[in-house]
């Protein structure tokens, strides 16, 4: 076997995700959760089926989109409340149990530590996505749909589970406090979800402002494009071309959901670094060498 090979199959035995797999797969709580998530998106799938004109001659494709729609904001809201409460207490509350520092001791480094929290959190989402993903095939067998568009749906649903779970870890690796690490990642997401739009807002108006009256001309601000751009509901409905007349590129070139996709998956990934280097123990080493000095 390979060195490479070796590193990749520690990487999958890594024991801190095992160790969280086990302990979550033999939780009681996890198929009640499972059943009710279940149940409640049935309820609202079929409720919508319900409303689909039947004596039609014809069947309206805009029908598939909304719920497909639908299906995919519900599925946002459910990554939004769900994950920043798995993440934000998996390093904070090993500190709080002081058993931390214990996992340092052991032949896993802070990155292995952090990997192995992350993914296991991240996992209970993605179990839920995929229980899901019969309800997304039966709203694409009514047509309107795209394979294309059930692609990238499901590349945006996954990069903003990504972004989530590791903003929750990073704020759990810094915050010594699990309540304090817990509020500050729901704010986070929450600034995510409503504060872009309404500095997006803003930006829009000043810059409209801006162009019309100072430039004579009528460009739309590239500030407002770029958190237009980052936002999870208005790059979602750029995947359909829902947004009207208004461009949804970023300059004239780049589509909305491909820059929201390729910024959250790199911004994920930093913020994994992040909290790895803020797990090291002697991250500030080089500041007292400074202060000695």
């Amino acid at each position: 076997m390979s060195i490479r090979m070796k590193r990749f199959k520690d990487w999958l035995l890594n024991p801190v995700l095992v160790k969280e797999l086990q302990r979550r797969i033999q939780s009681r709580k996890t198929p009640i959760i499972l059943f009710a998530y279940l149940i409640v998106l049935g309820v609202f799938v079929f409720s919508f089926f319900s409303t689909f004109d039947t004596q039609s001659d014809h069947f309206d494709a805009d029908n598939s989109i909304g719920l497909f729609l639908f299906l995919s904001a519900l599925q946002l809201m459910t990554a939004a409340f769900v994950l920043p409460g798995l993440t934000s207490s998996m390093i904070s509350g090993e500190r709080e149990k002081q058993t931390l520092y214990i996992l340092l001791t052991t032949n896993l480094d802070s990155k292995q530590i952090v990997i192995g929290k992350w993914m296991a959190s991240l996992s209970f989402m993605l179990m839920l996505f995929i229980c899901s993903l019969p309800f997304y095939v039966m709203v694409y067998g009514f047509g309107g749909i795209t394979t294309w568009h059930l692609i990238l749906v499901v590349f945006h649903l996954f990069s903003t589970m990504l972004f989530y779970s590791s903003l929750g870890i990073f704020f759990s690796a810094w915050i010594k406090r699990t309540g304090v690490a817990t509020t500050i990642s729901y704010l986070a997401v929450f600034f995510h979800g409503i504060g872009i739009a309404v500095v997006g807002y803003f930006a829009f108006v000043v810059g409209s402002f801006f162009t019309q009256n100072l430039m004579h001309g009528n460009q739309i601000p590239l500030v407002f494009e770029l958190l237009m751009a980052i936002h999870p509901v208005t790059s979602l409905l750029d995947i359909f071309h829902f947004m009207g007349d208004f461009d949804t590129k970023i300059g004239g070139y780049i589509p909305f959901y491909l820059f929201y996709i390729l910024f959250y998956f790199i911004t994920s990934f930093a913020l994994l670094i992040a909290a790895s280097y803020m797990m090291m123990p002697h991250r500030f080493q080089w500041r007292r060498r400074e202060e000695k000095k």
